[in-house]
C-alpha cells in the first residue's frame, strides 16, 4: 500500500507525506514507551536499556546502509541495461542501412515503431503480461523479418549474422526490463521499519524533553529520508524516480533523420 501510494505521488509531495507519517509514528512510539518505561525504572534497568539502544541504533544504521546500497545497485543495473538495449538497436539500425535492400528498409521502419512504442507506452504495459504486450509482439516481428532476409553475398550474410546477434542481446535486455517491473520489495525494507520502531521503543529509557524530542525528530527524518528513497527505487520503472527512456528518444530521432 505504501509503495503504491509513493509511486503515484511526485517526489516532493511523496517525501513530505512519508516523512510526516514516519515522524508521527516514531514520536508516538517513543512517547508511549517513555511513559511506560519511566515508571519504576531502576539504575540497572536504565544501564541495560542504554546498551540495548546503542546496539539497536547501530544495527539500524547497518541495515539502512545495506538496504540503500542494494536498491541503488538494482536501480542502476536496470538503467544500464536500458542504455545497452538502445545501443544494440543503434547497431541494428546501422547494419540494416548497410544491408541495402527494400526488405532491410522495412525492418528499419519496424525498429523505429518498436522504439516509438517504448517511448509512447513507457514501461506500464509490461506490468500486466510482459509476453503478451505490444512491445514483445513488435520484437517478434523484427526477429521474424530478419530471419527472413535472403543474403545475396558474403557481406549481407555477415550483416544478417550481426543483426541476429544484436537481437539476441536485445531479447536478454528486454526480459531483464520485463522482470524488473514485477512488484517486489526487499525484506531488508521491512526489517528497517521494524528496526526503527524498536529503536524508538528502547529510546524510551530517556525521559522526554523539548530538546530531546527535537534531536530524535532529526534522527527520524534522516532515517525516513533514506527509507523513502529505498522504497521509490525498489521499482526502477515506476514512481517519481522512474527511469526515463532518454536513449530511445535519441535513437528515434536518429532513425527519423535517415528514413
Amino acid at each position: 500500500m505504501i509503495i503504491e501510494f509513493l509511486n503515484e505521488t511526485n517526489l516532493t509531495a511523496g517525501l513530505i507525506t512519508f516523512l510526516a507519517f514516519i515522524l508521527v509514528l516514531s514520536l508516538s512510539v517513543y512517547l508511549v514507551s517513555a511513559r511506560f518505561l519511566q515508571a519504576g525504572l531502576s539504575k540497572s534497568h536504565e544501564r541495560v536499556g542504554r546498551i540495548l539502544f546503542r546496539v539497536s541504533a547501530s544495527l539500524l544504521a547497518l541495515v539502512l546502509s545495506l538496504t540503500f546500497a542494494n536498491q541503488r545497485v538494482s536501480y542502476f543495473t536496470v538503467k544500464a541495461s536500458l542504455e545497452n538495449e538502445a545501443s544494440k538497436l543503434v547497431d541494428m539500425h546501422v547494419d540494416l542501412g548497410l544491408y541495402g535492400t527494400a526488405e532491410a528498409l522495412q525492418i528499419e521502419r519496424q525498429v523505429r515503431d518498436y522504439v516509438k512504442r517504448i517511448i509512447d507506452d513507457g514501461w506500464i504495459p509490461l506490468y500486466a503480461s510482459p509476453y503478451e504486450s505490444e512491445q514483445f509482439n513488435a520484437y517478434l516481428s523484427i526477429y521474424t523479418a530478419v530471419n527472413g532476409l535472403q543474403p545475396e553475398n558474403e557481406r549481407q550474410r555477415r550483416l544478417q549474422t550481426s543483426i541476429l546477434d544484436d537481437l539476441d542481446v536485445v531479447s536478454d535486455l528486454w526480459q531483464r526490463r520485463a522482470f524488473s517491473t514485477i512488484k517486489s520489495s526487499s525484506p531488508l525494507i521491512a526489517i528497517s521499519f521494524l528496526g526503527l520502531i524498536l529503536t524508538m521503543i528502547l529510546f524510551g529509557i530517556y525521559p522526554p524533553s523539548k530538546k530531546l524530542v527535537f534531536l530524535v525528530s532529526c534522527y527520524v527524518l534522516f532515517a525516513g529520508t533514506i527509507l523513502y528513497f529505498v522504497l521509490v527505487m525498489s521499482n526502477p520503472l515506476r514512481g517519481p524516480l522512474k527511469i526515463d527512456p532518454g536513449p530511445f528518444k535519441v535513437l528515434q530521432e536518429t532513425i527519423d533523420k535517415n528514413l
